[in-house]
């Protein structure tokens, strides 16, 4: 399955709380198995966002975050958007919420859209 890094992010909460449901075994391993997959790819994700915060900012260790520098801010931005607009293909199935009995909002639905199979 292909799926953008932003969708993956903005996906985080909802698996997680769906992964807090009682799901059929079925479901349960799918789930499992996307949860892992997505976190793999978003650890990738993560050590690229700090290199990009390496490279047009500087840590600050008194706060313990990086801090860019004003004239560097919108190449900062604008390369973020490109990470977070990548492509990628996991190592997983679509899951299949049919005839499961989940308490989750249509909010969270939509963010989780491109990983559930219709029905």
């Amino acid at each position: 399955m292909k799926a953008k890094i932003f969708e993956m992010l903005n996906a985080v909460p909802a698996l997680g709380k769906l992964a807090d449901e009682p799901l059929s075994v079925k479901t349960s391993y799918a789930l499992a198995k996307l949860n892992k997959a997505v976190q793999a790819e978003l650890d990738i994700y993560e050590k690229e966002r700090i290199r990009l915060c390496e490279r047009y900012g500087h840590k600050n260790e008194d706060k313990g975050c990086y801090e860019l520098e004003a004239d560097k801010q919108q190449a900062f931005e604008t390369a973020i958007a490109e990470l977070q607009n990548q492509e990628t293909d996991i190592c997983a199935d679509k899951i299949d919420l049919s005839g499961e009995n989940i308490k989750i909002s249509a909010r969270e639905i939509m963010t989780i859209d491109s990983f559930i199979k219709e029905v």
